[in-house]
């Protein structure tokens, strides 16, 4: 008999395909980052900045009431909002003028906080009740978006406080710059299938470089009918089970692969019963 031995090659990833978005018109979807074409999902707080942490969760952080800056887990299916708690952040006593959220694929949040005095703040944020983490300063002044991508590397944009794409030491805070944008500011930046997106605030789509900075736009939102967006984040990668490898005497399983046909040697014993 004839022995197939299938290989289905190495294990690949299934990369988030959808982009929640938040807007500062208070709505809530999903957005194809290739034409802009937006699905509302609900409504949302004022100038929420959107990360996944584990298990596929969705948080937010909202400025509510212009006042407080909370933390909330967001439903992406339906959209509604659950309080975990208050970040100590208040926008307007503590002279905030920005801030954002972003995550790596092990769960854990990050923020920063930018104020009047000029100074940015990078944080980790316990989801579990909204409390912050001092790091340490970014070193430069933040407007922007923070976003990890699938390596656990953390990435922050200036938005209106400059052009500069700047990587964030997890350990002290500090960044390094990466180059600078030749697209316009935004508030919001995301990563689909590696590469970083950023939500002008004018309404364009730019996909950025991050070994120069510079940005190709990509597509546009309607940004008349949607405002700004304040917040973006896609889900990380989720691994699929490696495949298996079959051995099956006598039946050949075709399932897309490169097959290998392995026929076995027949003993001279064997050669002389068939004679």
């Amino acid at each position: 008999s004839t022995i197939a031995v299938v290989m289905c090659g190495p294990a690949r990833s299934t990369w988030a395909a959808l982009v929640y978005v938040a807007t500062d018109s208070n709505l809530f979807g999903t957005m194809d980052t290739a034409t802009g074409n937006f699905q509302q999902i609900s409504g949302i707080g004022p100038s929420t900045s959107l990360a996944f942490g584990s298990g596929g969760q969705l948080y937010g952080l909202v400025d509510d009431a212009h006042q407080v800056i909370n933390l909330y887990k967001i439903n992406t299916t339906t959209g509604a909002t659950t309080l975990i708690g208050d970040t100590g952040f208040h926008s307007q006593s503590d002279g905030i003028i920005s801030y954002g959220l972003g995550s790596i694929p092990n769960g854990t949040l990050y923020t920063f906080r930018y104020g009047t005095a000029g100074v940015s703040n990078i944080y980790t944020i316990n989801p579990s009740n909204g409390v912050p983490t001092l790091i340490g300063s970014a070193g430069v002044p933040l407007e922007g978006g923070i976003q990890g991508d699938s390596g656990a590397h953390l990435f922050v944009t200036q938005g209106q406080a400059g052009n500069g794409i700047y990587q964030i030491n997890s350990a002290n805070g500090h960044g390094t710059l990466l180059g600078n944008s030749n697209g316009g500011a935004s508030d919001a930046i995301a990563f689909v299938n590696q590469t970083m997106y950023a939500f002008t605030l004018s309404g364009a789509i730019d996909a950025i470089d991050l070994t120069t900075g510079q940005s190709s736009q990509v597509a546009s939102y309607n940004v008349a009918s949607l405002g700004q967006i304040d917040g973006a984040a896609a889900p990380f990668a989720v691994p699929e089970p490696a495949s298996a490898v079959l051995a099956i005497a006598g039946v050949l399983v075709l399932v897309g692969c490169s097959s290998i046909f392995v026929r076995p040697q027949v003993s001279r014993v064997d050669e002389n019963k068939r004679s």
